[in-house]
């Protein structure tokens, strides 16, 4: 039977990651922690199933990745990204911390990318994972993992070119 105290130590330990995982992904403080319950929710419900193959870190985020496509994936949240233009215009006050990651230029480039591109560089930069944990995690191949970052760090390039100095 799964305790509580196992559900604390999980939310203590990675909430903040989580949340901010699922904001980045989501591109909407609200809905990300909306994701964010979802995730802990469904850790806390699965967690007999968890085998420990995988660490626990990797394991939530896998959950977090999935619950975020299926946010994606509503139509309410196509009616959210009308919103979320004036947010990163600063037309609506978030949160500081929420507010200096939206209004980061390099992030909001790379949050414009296609969903495929995106991820992998969110969860290869940002998250600091590993290309074979990637792949597992999106349930792809390395070389999918390696292709997508490849094709995703051209497509910043181009978008970046002259903008930036290249020392």
């Amino acid at each position: 039977m799964v305790t509580e105290n196992e559900l604390e130590h999980l939310m203590n330990t990675y909430g903040d990651y989580i949340a901010r995982m699922c904001y980045i992904y989501l591109k909407n403080q609200t809905l990300a922690e909306d994701a964010t319950q979802e995730v802990f929710i469904k850790a806390y419900k699965n967690m007999e199933s968890f085998r420990g193959e995988a660490s626990e870190k990797t394991w939530l985020t896998s959950i977090a990745i999935n619950v975020c496509k299926g946010y994606a994936r509503t139509n309410w949240l196509r009616k959210v990204q009308v919103g979320l233009e004036k947010v990163l215009a600063g037309q609506h006050e978030e949160d500081n911390v929420m507010q200096q990651i939206s209004k980061s230029d390099l992030l909001v480039r790379v949050m414009a990318l296609p969903t495929k591109y995106r991820e992998v560089i969110l969860l290869f930069y940002y998250q600091e994972f590993k290309v074979s944990e990637i792949a597992k995690l999106l349930e792809v191949s390395e070389s999918t993992v390696k292709m997508r970052l490849n094709r995703a760090r051209k497509k910043m390039k181009e978008e970046l070119k002259g903008e930036y100095m290249y020392g």
